[in-house]
């Protein structure tokens, strides 16, 4: 959400077009819409709408590249496919209505470098809708629509499947019609829209080149009306097709600018039909790829990687460390933090290492036993291709048997390697790094560090490598939309009740409801709040000895103010206005958590 509402994105998508609204117009309508869906209010402003379809135009018409910038078409992209994508919130649209605005949406995603996002859309649809089951000659209208929109959610192992059933459901009905194809029918758009699809999906997952020219050929052909009558929906489809497959091929593991020449085929197919199938690869990691040197180059030994959450830098690792496996007789060594990450990744590396008839290593302790560490070096006939352990195991491993260690693993990937800053467990992993990093200046082994979180990265690969022979990549590009909230209670004191009997020492117990808050804040910088309605059925209950402490929130307030401004002062150097209100009996002299609210409680807790 905040990208979305950037106003330099939105001035650059606009233009300063006359007729429309203006970025910061356009801003507040997009900012009302996402609160709208929290309050599931679905309704989309007509305006908001109609500037999503111009954007959507301008961006795909044909010749833009020649009438505007290619960066104005991306924001264009982005922001009309952020509006279709709110508008596809509200569940009374018809199934028309969501695959025109769900494809609209997908194909500004894929065409703007946000594929995630595109992902979630074609996913979102295919729940809201049996595709499977669909058949494309009973309903002739959406046929092209939801070919498209399930293409471009390039999940292969099901498209496939759905294009053999498609492809099955026009040949069943040419044959009943007693005719090849049915290019001279009214089905003819639609059936040439789902076997070019079909045949480029072939050609991305498998680098079939003859699929790609086939599949070429019948979308201009559905482009230029030569198939069937006109049909408006299928040459949307079939014309959006064609661009974007230019851009998908960018991104395919089978093109020779991403993964070089000398990276075997075997590898590209563990990726392209691995679990899961990576079809098109995402803008960050194909800038690390195309970079120079490349970092599938043997001569690169150190690495640095830096790419925010939920940009593909594991994905990257198991690449890097595929392509060695298939080269090298050495194992890798996969490094992570926590037991619990280590298994999601020795479950992810062993699928990808199948096909490569390689093996991802059993669950090891964090400390190896004697027995582990006498038998390390020889004991075990076949070792794993890929062990996953934590830092506080490979470094028992260096101490104990560092040549064996070099000797057995060539590869040494550390991921969440921002925690070297960390005071406790840091030590290990800066230990295990400097350990290696020395023994093997002289050798060809590799040491890459990933993280989402490395602030420093020129400072670590200097460290890494003080002849700045490290390769570092950095990224600041991020997929999924973001909306930041907070959300928290509100004491409504006026409705506090009083209960005595509740003890000997504190006999009386004072209840006060609780409200929810929402606060959202929005990329211009506002901030909007949101409360429940009603009663949530949440407490505050405080304790006294004579049942009114308390109560008069005002001379509770201005007691309290003084200490808390001491407080913060003395431990948080902020203005007491940015203090939560904390109520505690006069006399104490520090707060006292059980008084607390439970949000309060947990602040306290995080920040005292």
């Amino acid at each position: 959400m905040e990208r979305a509402l950037d106003i330099a994105l939105l001035g650059g998508a606009l233009a300063q077009r006359s007729g429309l609204p203006t970025p910061e117009q356009l801003q507040d309508l997009l900012a009302t819409a996402e609160i709208g869906l929290i309050l599931r209010r679905d309704r989309i402003a007509p305006e908001l709408l109609d500037t999503a379809w111009y954007l959507h135009g301008i961006a795909s018409v044909s010749g833009a590249a020649e009438r505007y910038t290619l960066v104005r078409q991306r924001q264009a992209f982005l922001v009309s496919a952020h509006v279709f994508d709110l508008a596809m919130a509200n569940p009374d649209r018809t199934r028309e209505e969501m695959l025109s605005f769900g494809f609209a949406s997908a194909i500004g995603y894929r065409r703007g470098g946000r594929e995630p996002n595109a992902t979630a859309i074609s996913e979102r649809l295919r729940k809201t809708n049996d595709q499977e089951e669909f058949d494309v000659t009973r309903q002739l209208a959406l046929a092209p629509l939801e070919v498209g929109a399930a293409f471009l959610g390039l999940d292969a192992r099901t498209l496939f499947q759905r294009f053999a059933v498609w492809r099955r459901q026009f040949a069943d009905l040419a044959t009943i019609s007693e005719l090849t194809d049915l290019r001279s029918t009214a089905y003819g758009p639609s059936q040439f829209v789902t076997l070019g699809a079909e045949d480029l999906l072939h050609f991305l997952v498998r680098g079939n080149l003859e699929r790609r020219d086939r599949g070429l050929q019948r979308l201009r052909a559905v482009v230029a009306d030569e198939v069937g009558p006109e049909d408006l929906n299928a040459r949307w489809v079939a014309g959006h097709i064609l661009q974007f497959v230019d851009e998908a091929w960018a991104g395919s593991v089978w093109n020779p600018t991403i993964l070089p020449p000398s990276v075997p085929s075997v590898v590209r197919q563990t990726f392209a039909s691995g679990s899961p199938a990576v079809v098109t690869l995402w803008e960050p990691q194909r800038n690390l790829l195309a970079s120079t040197p490349s970092p599938l180059n043997g001569n690169v030994t150190r690495m640095v990687l830096a790419v925010p959450t939920s940009g593909g830098k594991t994905l990257m690792a198991q690449l890097l460390a595929a392509n060695f496996l298939a080269e090298s007789n050495r194992s890798v060594c996969y490094v992570v933090p926590t037991r619990s990450l280590g298994r999601e990744v020795r479950r992810a590396m062993a699928r990808r290492v199948r096909m490569l008839q390689k093996e991802a290593g059993p669950e090891l302790p964090d400390y190896p036993t004697l027995w582990d560490l006498m038998t390390f070096d020889g004991g075990n006939d076949e070792p794993s291709d890929v062990d996953v352990m934590t830092p506080e195991r490979l470094v028992q491993l260096i101490r104990h048997d560092a040549s064996g260690t070099l000797d057995r693993y060539g590869m040494f990937v550390f991921d969440e390697a921002q925690l070297l800053k960390e005071q406790g467990r840091g030590f290990a992993l800066e230990s295990a790094i400097s350990a290696l990093d020395l023994l093997t200046r002289e050798t060809d082994h590799r040491i890459v560090l990933i993280s989402a979180a490395m602030g420093n990265v020129g400072s670590i690969a200097q460290w890494l490598s003080p002849n700045g022979a490290a390769l570092v990549n950095e990224s600041d590009w991020r997929g999924p939309r973001r909306l930041h909230a907070v959300f928290n209670t509100d004491a409504d004191w006026e409705l506090t009740s009083v209960e005595s009997g509740a003890g000997t020492v504190w006999p009386f117990r004072h209840t006060t409801e609780l409200k929810g808050l929402i606060r959202l804040r929005l990329a211009n910088g506002q901030v909007t709040t949101l409360s429940t309605q009603g009663d949530t059925g949440w407490r505050l209950v405080r304790k006294s000895k004579d049942g009114e402490s308390g109560l008069n929130r005002r001379r509770s307030t201005e007691i309290a103010r003084p200490r808390i401004m001491s407080l913060r002062q003395t431990w948080f150097g902020r203005s007491v206005t940015q203090v939560p209100f904390l109520w505690w009996p006069p006399r104490s002299s520090k707060p006292n958590p059980s008084l607390l609210p439970l949000q309060h409680r947990t602040r306290w807790s995080t920040q005292g």
